[in-house]
């Protein structure tokens, strides 16, 4: 539900365990005495008691209790509801952000070099910055006079940021690589382009 896709250890562990519980149950009744099945597990009691303090309420029915996405997702959505209670309106915005739909495909692409697609350890840390919103270094004055914060969001934007340009071209060159790879014609910024508002396109489809 949003972040990086790494998970808490103990938020989903009362659910792996209850969910592995349930799913034995049945190979269990077939090879241990009725008396000792038919005991209540104090471990399993605990690990409900600890599923249900997260604010979960209702619990999975029949083959759901084996699947442990059905015992988990209760519990996500009510740490995501107390997450946004409260959250002024920059965090709010990273919290929807990563929530939304294929806001995360990013984080499961391969990281083929020759495609783009492998990150240094420092593009890795500033991305998940980004995407989370943590601090990213120091309050410092940036080149063109504006004051940057902790977050470091300011060179996304700035016109004297080298990176943005880099950042352009590097987009353009996915894109045109993309149209190639399926035998579209297409040629990366063509000169002669023009529109009434005085601004350069970076490209136009011709629908013939």
């Amino acid at each position: 539900m949003g972040g990086i896709g790494v998970g808490s250890a103990h938020g989903p562990a009362p659910s792996a365990f209850l969910a592995s519980a349930a799913g034995a149950t049945e190979l269990l009744s077939q090879i241990l005495p009725s008396r000792i099945v038919s005991t209540p597990d104090l471990s399993v009691e605990l690990a409900l008691v600890e599923w249900k303090s997260f604010g979960c309420i209702a619990l999975p029915t029949g083959t759901e209790m084996k699947r442990q996405p059905c015992w988990d997702e209760p519990v996500c959505r009510i740490q995501a509801e107390q997450l946004r209670t409260g959250a002024d309106e920059s965090t709010l915005a990273h919290l929807l952000a990563s929530c939304a739909q294929d806001s995360g495909a990013w984080l499961k692409a391969i990281p083929i070099a020759s495609l783009g697609l492998n990150l240094d350890d420092s593009s890795i840390r500033i991305a998940v910055g980004l995407r989370l919103g943590t601090p990213l270094g120091l309050e410092h004055q940036c080149v063109c006079g504006i004051l940057v914060n902790k977050f470091g969001r300011h060179g996304l934007a700035c016109k004297r940021s080298a990176g943005r340009h880099v950042r352009h071209n590097l987009l353009n060159d996915i894109i045109l690589r993309a149209l190639q790879s399926a035998a579209v014609p297409a040629i990366r910024e063509p000169i002669g382009l023009s529109r009434a508002d005085m601004k350069r396109p970076d490209g136009v489809t011709l629908m013939t």
